[in-house]
């Protein structure tokens, strides 16, 4: 609404509450935008933007599936760096495709931007907050519209780190275990490409890669174990990207009377340190920081609702590797 009035955000909020004098013309702009988009003024934005600067909206289209170790940490780090510019955060996870309430709670005006979580190939979202004028930066990537702000890991850098760091190791058969085909072929960006970079960088590196799919859920991962040996008997080293389906292989492998990593090595890919703390053994992992990706996306989402920037944003976050127990050389004879 501010950028259809051609006025700040504040300026709005002044005109609707009265707290300050603002000129005549300035009003009857700010009151042509309210009737264009039909906005019917908020009560609780009202009373919550007296003690702070403002409100982003946190899209998580979470569906009927629980949050995941690594989702929580991208959530606690978007909210403290919300906070930290002093705005509050309103965080919601109805579908993604449910554009009718997508323009119901941004026409309330209850949110001055939106930070958008699981972001697909033509996203539905993006034509909406396009229409309405609202600020916003995705954590994550549409390839259909490479120039939508966005801020994302480099999966490239990332693919070539992970090949890398098991090709010293003597890793030359790998199994990568992802996230369902449906997932896949969604063209969801942290699934399908990492998968297409791990193709790459294995290519070059001159190793074997066999993609395994499987749900979110240990029993999935259960079952990934077995379809491992099936297609891929000789693999020496798993890099996963489904954190609830690893938990479920690590108990396959320990019930078979294998060993990670003596028998079968297990590398994590883009995710949280909370998570890799808590398996057992504890995972080695190559990722991108949520807390660093979480700060830029929220800093620059800031920034153009503040007016202190309209660049486009259009940025990668690089990976590091944390070495823990889960990755030790490939057993004789596989090197």
């Amino acid at each position: 609404m501010a950028r259809r009035a051609g006025v700040s955000a504040s300026t709005v909020s002044y005109v609707l509450s009265g707290e300050r004098p603002i000129s005549e013309a300035t009003r009857d702009r700010v009151r042509a935008a309210i009737a264009e988009l039909g906005y019917t003024p908020n009560a609780l934005a009202r009373g919550l933007a007296g003690a702070w600067r403002g409100m982003i909206g946190l899209h998580w289209p979470l569906g009927d599936r629980p949050i995941s170790t690594t989702e929580s940490e991208y959530i606690a780090a978007v909210s403290d760096a919300a906070r930290r510019r002093g705005f509050h955060l309103l965080l919601w996870s109805n579908p993604i495709g449910e554009t009718d309430e997508w323009r119901f709670v941004l026409s309330q005006g209850l949110v001055d931007g939106v930070v958008l979580m699981e972001v697909v190939t033509d996203d539905p979202r993006l034509p909406v907050l396009d229409r309405l004028g609202t600020p916003y930066v995705m954590v994550g990537r549409d390839d259909a519209r490479p120039e939508a702000n966005h801020v994302d890991a480099d999966f490239d850098d990332l693919a070539e780190r992970a090949v890398a760091y098991v090709g010293e190791h003597g890793h030359r058969d790998l199994v990568l275990l992802s996230q369902t085909e449906q997932i896949d072929r969604s063209g969801y960006g942290p699934v399908s490409r990492m998968r297409q970079a791990l193709e790459r960088a294995s290519g070059r590196a001159g190793a074997r890669l066999h993609t395994v799919h499987a749900p979110l859920s240990i029993r999935g991962g259960r079952q990934a174990f077995l379809d491992m040996r099936r297609v891929s008997p000789d693999a020496t080293c798993v890099l996963e990207v489904n954190e609830p389906a690893t938990i479920g292989l690590l108990e396959s492998v320990a019930a078979a009377g294998l060993d990670v990593p003596r028998d079968l090595s297990v590398l994590a890919l883009n995710q949280g340190r909370v998570a890799m703390e808590m398996a057992v053994p504890e995972l080695s992992d190559v990722s991108a920081p949520p807390q660093e990706i979480s700060a830029r996306a929220v800093g620059a989402l800031i920034d153009r609702i503040e007016g202190a920037s309209s660049d486009p944003i259009a940025e990668l976050v690089g990976s590091a590797t944390t070495e823990r127990e889960s990755v030790s050389r490939a057993p004789s004879g596989h090197r």
